[in-house]
């Protein structure tokens, strides 16, 4: 992360966790993790990867119904119009850090 590049924004609330990568925030932006790459759960014809379920489920723990603060780099959007940011937690936890963390029980 360049210092010069990143912008960061107010808190916000997540409303939904789409995977393990994406989350919905309360104002309907999708946003995708930057730097993380998380196994993908079925859409439509598309079978789950393996792990797909619990990358979200991890994902769920870590930031569902909390507010988040995001920071950008220089890209905002991916090729889906989703949000490219890097996610904090009130306490500081860096969530696209802890989502490449082991699901524990």
């Amino acid at each position: 992360m360049n210092a010069r590049s990143i912008r960061a924004e107010q808190w916000v609330r997540v409303r939904w966790v789409d995977d393990g990568d994406t989350i919905v925030l309360i104002d309907d932006r999708r946003v995708r993790y930057i730097g993380i790459n998380a196994p993908e759960i079925e859409h439509g014809d598309q079978p789950a990867d393996p792990f797909g379920y619990e990358a979200r489920e991890l994902n769920r723990r870590l930031v569902f119904r909390k507010k988040v603060r995001l920071e950008y780099e220089n890209q905002k959007t991916d090729r889906h119009g989703r949000v490219l940011a890097y996610v904090f937690l009130s306490r500081g936890t860096f969530v696209n850090q802890a989502s490449a963390q082991p699901l524990t029980p």
